[in-house]
């Protein structure tokens, strides 16, 4: 197996979630900044595919770690084009980034944030055609809920929620969100995500709701739900440290932390995750290229690169993430055929459920929800 950089994730996945409930409300901020709420509208600019060509060298905007410096001095290497890395820690400061005007020529926004860059003009047009990575896309990216018709914006890693547990403490357990209720050997060590969405969004398709419900009965049936589960619950955590060292019995998480721990604790036969059916949140990261970047016939050149079979593999096994394509899925069910209860359907990902932004109005809501739960 490579050399991971778990804590360095860990790291990522705690700056993603921790102080959410705060920290949404200025994400939307930054995104209205940047135009989100309009209706889907593109400048000439970025409606206008440029030539897949070396134009010069590129200035990347990622989270830290994660991608295989190997498919970064490979793609140097073939196409003699320098890349410059620059990171972000979060959706806010990257956001803050490109408001401010700052020119970079990939970068590699969530899904929700994508989606807002569309809709204000702030993301060139992909030709497909000039893609030759592009077949091996997974089919449903080629039309995502936030890029209709994916003209903007490729799929870059994914990872869906569930519930990790340790069998040699509870068992073999069933694929259900009730599972966090009726499981009383795990009273005093349950962990839920420190993200509000995932919490609270959970709690709704617990009771047949809609994730993305901003209606106050809804948001009032979940928390109270909640209400009843907190006497179990010893805390909020979106690292999975507590869960490698056995503080944590079961908690909900990313599929990609299930790998993790698997891939650092001593007894990773032990290790079990389900995703639950019909009630999966699927969330992804993108590659994109802003509007004005400076050398987009380079960047087409990258993000085609890291789209590519002959990368994927070698990046998936750095990151422990699947990528949205044919040839990332199956190399990831590959690196974790021994644990079957991480593969990933391709066919299964249409079922999946997603968290779409929130207007302000609705993120008091949820906002309030949060600080009510976090209390109790």
């Amino acid at each position: 197996m490579s050399e991971h950089n778990w804590s360095a994730l860990d790291r990522r996945t705690f700056l993603k979630a921790a102080g959410a409930a705060v920290a949404l409300g200025t994400v939307g901020g930054a995104l209205a900044a940047c135009g989100g709420g309009s209706s889907a509208a593109s400048s000439t600019a970025a409606a206008k595919p440029v030539a897949m060509k070396p134009d010069g060298d590129i200035n990347v905007f990622n989270w830290a770690q994660y991608m295989d410096p190997k498919v970064i001095s490979d793609f140097e290497a073939k196409y003699g084009i320098k890349v410059h890395q620059t990171y972000f820690d979060n959706m806010d400061s990257m956001m803050a980034k490109l408001n401010a005007g700052v020119m970079f020529d990939v970068i590699f926004p969530e899904n929700a944030e994508a989606m807002k860059l569309v809709q204000a003009g702030k993301l060139l047009a992909l030709d497909h055609a000039q893609l030759t990575s592009w077949s091996d896309i997974l089919p449903y990216f080629d039309d995502p809920w936030y890029d209709p018709g994916a003209k903007f914006t490729a799929p870059y890693s994914l990872w869906t929620t569930g519930i990790g547990w340790h069998a040699n403490e509870l068992g073999e357990l069933p694929a259900s969100w009730d599972t966090l209720w009726n499981t009383p050997k795990a009273d005093g060590k349950i962990f839920l995500l420190d993200d509000s969405r995932e919490v609270i969004g959970m709690s709704l398709m617990r009771l047949g709701l809609d994730p993305n419900s901003t209606n106050p009965d809804d948001i009032n049936k979940a928390t109270d739900a909640l209400l009843t589960l907190m006497p179990q619950v010893r805390g909020f955590s979106s690292v999975n440290t507590q869960f490698i060292n056995n503080t944590a019995w079961m908690q909900e998480m990313w599929s990609g932390q299930a790998w993790q721990a698997i891939s650092q604790m001593k007894d990773p036969q032990n290790v079990r995750f389900a995703s639950v059916p019909n009630q999966t949140p699927l969330n992804n990261d993108t590659i994109a290229i802003p509007a004005n970047a400076e050398h987009p016939g380079s960047a087409m050149l990258f993000l085609d690169w890291v789209l590519s079979p002959q990368t994927v593999g070698q990046n998936i096994s750095y990151t422990g993430y699947p990528q949205a394509t044919k040839a990332g899925v199956e190399a990831y069910n590959t690196m974790t055929k021994d644990y079957a209860f991480l593969a990933l359907d391709a066919n299964a990902i249409a079922t999946t459920k997603h968290f779409e932004p929130l207007k302000p109005q609705d993120l008091a809501v949820w906002n309030a929800a949060w600080l009510k739960i976090k209390a109790a």
